[in-house]
């Protein structure tokens, strides 16, 4: 379906504003009488910059207080900062496996 210049303005800017795709679909509805699928709403909004991206894009931009160095040695929320799987296991201790059965 094709909407006009008008019709996608709005359509951006709702999505903007944080509505979901069915609230947009009933506006486009109540507004400009105009039906769209909830797939081609999908295709049309995926055009569109998302929301998450764009506030990550400006975190992305302004340099943390401690500086770059600071910024790749900060540990992520829940304290553990993890490395690839074997950082998962504290060190010096083995994997071990279990058996089938209870030891005797």
């Amino acid at each position: 379906m094709k909407l006009s210049e008008d019709q996608l303005e709005s359509v951006a800017a709702w999505f903007a504003g944080g509505a979901s795709l069915d609230e947009i679909q009933k506006r486009l509805v109540a507004e400009y009488g105009v039906h769209v699928t909830y797939f081609d709403l999908r295709m049309i909004v995926a055009e569109f910059p998302q929301p998450e991206e764009a506030e990550e894009d400006a975190r992305q931009r302004v340099p943390p207080e401690g500086g770059e160095a600071d910024a790749q040695e900060r540990v992520p929320p829940g304290g553990v900062k993890r490395e690839g799987r074997a950082a998962a296991r504290p060190k010096g201790t083995k994997r071990t496996r279990r058996s089938a059965s209870p030891p005797v």
